[in-house]
């Protein structure tokens, strides 16, 4: 069961915790919205290199020669549009349309050799976000393992999903690896509601219904509490709901909590940096989550596919994606990294599968864009313990295959769930209480720790 609420406590003057941080204190008494969420949830914290995890989720699959891979010696067809910069990394390279990026490879390790098996947008998903791919079984997304074996840290969920689920046509949210699977349902990522570019998001239902006081709802959740029994608590269906119960209530009680999704509380010019669209205000929600305290925080890209550079690649890249993924993740790791916590916070920036080594070698209709290709997936990891400055792995002259230092797909869910002391052979209890590998095969890049 997850309740995060405990008990009510008081402070030394005889005022509750919770009249303590009634609606419009927080800035009277100096607290910040760290200290306003832990004070009402005392952390628990298991000694681990990442403390949070930030995914930018790059859906439809960026092309590695216009990211962090390019092939500057290759035939045009390959190299594509975009020529190399340097970085403020002595040897390390990236392609030109992230300027911003470029001059932060201190902070983050570039993977050039990951891979998996399937070019199909559903599939991807599953290797990169679950390490398997689902067959009669749903995984888990690595998320929610981690929320499962780490838990809270305060009152905020474990697992914040931003701006909406993943889509696809003919996939449900469990096909695309957006759910906590064979977990259950309780562990499955909480999606605020309203508009990241406005900034005022909230929670579902954090206000009681119109008409209901304080004190029927909290005779509600007495009756809640008294109802069922230790036999039916047993049943998987009454535990996961109880535990979703308690954590609505206790969301409600909580002023920190809605001030964690208020966007409108960070300066303009912090915004204006992250950049003004879903991705740049993700990646700011993402990093007051996590220093409030939420474990780990999903940043979809908001358009469906829309890496999915089968046409135009040069305009979709030089115009909108890489100048968005460039503010927004250039912005974040400076930010965190101001704050103290970047080291306690991985970054991760990877989609569900690279692009053709070739433009338009395919389909003579997407002459002008690169296909499906999950032989080489381009990654990018900071913080929560990554060495800076390095790159792991090659791939091959035309960046189509492995030809150094081969990474799965599975090493890299493994080398998350090492850095937060997760090991791959760990097991989690399946709904019906069957243990499961956290997953079935993978060992950590022990390289990105060194």
């Amino acid at each position: 069961m997850i309740d995060i609420g405990g008990p009510i406590t008081r402070c030394c003057d005889g005022v509750n915790r919770r009249t303590f941080l009634q609606v419009g204190s927080l800035g009277a008494l100096g607290l910040t919205l760290p200290q306003a969420l832990r004070a009402e949830a005392a952390e628990q914290e298991v000694p681990t290199r990442a403390k949070a995890c930030i995914l930018l989720w790059l859906q439809g699959g960026p092309p590695q020669h216009e990211t962090w891979d390019p092939k500057p010696d290759a035939p045009s067809e390959v190299r594509g549009p975009f020529s190399p910069i340097e970085t403020n990394v002595s040897g390390i390279r990236i392609s030109e349309v992230f300027p911003k990026l470029a001059r932060q490879a201190d902070k983050y390790a570039l993977l050039r050799s990951v891979h998996h098996p399937s070019p199909a947008h559903i599939v991807g998903h599953q290797y990169m976000l679950c390490g398997m791919g689902n067959g009669a079984v749903a995984y888990p997304n690595m998320a929610a393992v981690i929320s499962r074996l780490r838990g809270g840290k305060s009152l905020l969920p474990p697992w914040v999903l931003v701006p909406n689920i993943a889509y696809e046509t003919n996939a449900t949210p469990q096909k695309l690896a957006q759910t906590a699977g064979y977990l259950g349902s309780e562990y499955d990522a909480v999606i605020p509601e309203g508009d990241l570019v406005e900034g005022l998001m909230t929670l579902k239902n954090l206000d009681p219904p119109t008409g209901i006081s304080h004190s029927r709802m909290t005779r509600r959740r007495r009756l809640l509490a008294s109802a069922g029994g230790p036999e039916l608590a047993q049943v998987e269906p009454t535990r996961a709901s109880e535990a979703i119960y308690q954590q609505a209530f206790s969301l409600m009680d909580s002023s920190g909590v809605r001030q964690a999704f208020d966007l409108r509380k960070e300066p303009d010019r912090l915004r204006d940096r992250y950049g003004r669209n879903h991705v740049g205000q993700g990646a700011l929600l993402a990093r007051r989550l996590v220093e409030g305290g939420a474990r780990f925080v999903t940043v979809n890209w908001p358009r469906r596919l829309a890496w999915d550079v089968h046409t135009d690649l040069e305009g979709m890249m030089r115009s909108h994606l890489a100048p968005t993924l460039d503010r927004a993740m250039s912005t974040l790791l400076e930010d965190l990294a101001s704050r103290g916590l970047l080291e306690s916070t991985m970054v991760l920036a990877m989609g569900e599968m690279g692009r053709t080594p070739t433009i338009g070698a395919s389909d003579p209709l997407y002459a002008d864009g690169r296909d499906h290709w999950s032989a080489i997936v381009p990654v990018i990891m900071a913080g929560g313990g990554i060495r800076g400055g390095q790159v792991i792995g090659a791939s091959d002259s035309q960046g189509a295959y492995p030809s150094e230092r081969p990474i799965a797909s599975h090493d890299i869910v493994a080398s998350v769930y090492h850095a937060f002391g997760i090991g791959p052979d760990q097991t989690v209890p399946a709904v019906g209480g069957q243990p499961k590998r956290v997953i079935e095969k993978g060992e950590p890049v022990h390289e990105l720790f060194g």
